[in-house]
């Protein structure tokens, strides 16, 4: 787990590219990684995805994998490499 900003704010290789969310097979670019705290101070890495329609969702960082459709003017430094988008078991955000 990387260390995050005062915001609550993870630095992350794939923010603004495209990634897939294996929990639910929606893509979108990554937005952002934040810090949320959950019971008993257990902390948990969550990515904000953005589709096409504008609306995001999020989900278990975990589940995040860079997908082979790259965002229009992005540079992703992780390339897609094959097998990376099997539907292995999701993360769900705990409650």
């Amino acid at each position: 787990m990387s260390a995050a900003d005062d915001a609550g704010h993870v630095q992350h290789e794939l923010i603004g590219c495209r990634v897939r969310d294996i929990a639910c097979g929606g893509e979108g670019a990554l937005m952002a990684v934040t810090h949320e705290m959950h019971d008993h101070g257990r902390v948990v890495d969550v990515a904000h995805i953005r589709p096409a329609s504008g609306v995001e969702w999020s989900t278990a960082l975990g589940n995040v994998r860079p997908s082979r459709v790259p965002v229009s003017g992005a540079a992703c430094p992780v390339p897609f490499e094959p097998g990376t988008l099997a539907p292995d078991e999701a993360q769900p955000l705990p409650d």
